[in-house]
């Protein structure tokens, strides 16, 4: 009968607590605190390395010279007929042909002129929970603004997202801490949408601001806002073509002359 009187207890204080978690009772409680996380960002470059200025956009403009030549050889061929009478008792024709082949070599060089440009599109974000309280973040709102700090409303976005971090809870028997896990995940910040948009518009720097939200364990609405500077300075890629021809002429003849 005790066993059953105690079981029944404890059931009792479970169903009290289920209610007031639904009801958000621990979100009003004191015992109950807020979840409390450190979230790192870490900037990636297209090949997956992290940049070193932490700046999303335009990381690197690369000149690429390619030169290529082509050579080309003309021939033309002329001929040329004189006939000349002369008076001497009588009439006679000389006939001089002259046979004439004009070679010219053009020799082409064109210098094509590019440029290579990294992109860092994508951020890593790191959830380093601080305190005895999970949660899960069920969305983010990214939002851009130019080198005055305007909001861009057209680019402001919002995704939704599942992404679940456990809490610190301490070990009795030996002191450290349990669960102290990270959590990470990956987002396109810098897309081609927002990256037309700043050359267009030719914006040349600002920044990106997300901001996480969601609920903890003990059913807090969570909201975390990190912030990513953007670079994008204006580029293009010239094509510039340089035409070079030398001329090297050369000729032969003949002559056939006929006395009659």
């Amino acid at each position: 009968m005790k066993g059953a009187k105690f079981f029944g207890l404890v059931g009792s204080v479970l169903m009290v607590l289920l209610f007031f978690s639904g009801c958000g009772w621990f979100s009003d409680n004191p015992m109950f605190p807020k979840a409390k996380v450190d979230i790192s960002v870490t900037v990636l470059a297209e090949d997956g390395g992290e940049v070193s200025t932490g700046s999303l956009g335009i990381i690197s403009v690369t000149s690429i010279s390619n030169i290529s030549s082509d050579t080309n050889t003309l021939s033309e061929s002329i001929t040329t007929t004189v006939t000349q009478q002369v008076y001497q008792g009588g009439t006679s024709t000389v006939t001089q042909q002259v046979e004439t082949t004009q070679q010219q070599t053009q020799q082409t060089q064109k210098i094509d002129e590019t440029q290579k440009v990294v992109f860092a599109r994508v951020v890593k974000f790191t959830i380093h929970p601080i305190n005895a309280v999970g949660g899960t973040i069920e969305k983010c709102t990214i939002e851009y603004t130019d080198e005055n700090g305007r909001i861009i409303s057209a680019l402001t976005r919002t995704l939704a997202l599942s992404v679940q971090f456990l809490p610190v809870l301490p070990d009795t028997l030996t002191g450290s801490n349990l669960y102290n896990q990270t959590t990470s995940f990956t987002l396109e910040i810098f897309t081609t949408e927002v990256e037309d948009y700043f050359v267009n518009n030719g914006i040349t720097s600002g920044q990106a601001i997300v901001t996480f939200r969601g609920t903890d364990s003990a059913l807090h609405a969570i909201s975390y806002k990190e912030t990513i500077p953007i670079t994008c300075p204006p580029y293009e890629i010239p094509s510039v073509s340089l035409t070079q021809s030398s001329t090297s002429p050369s000729s032969t003849s003949s002559t056939c002359q006929s006395c009659f």
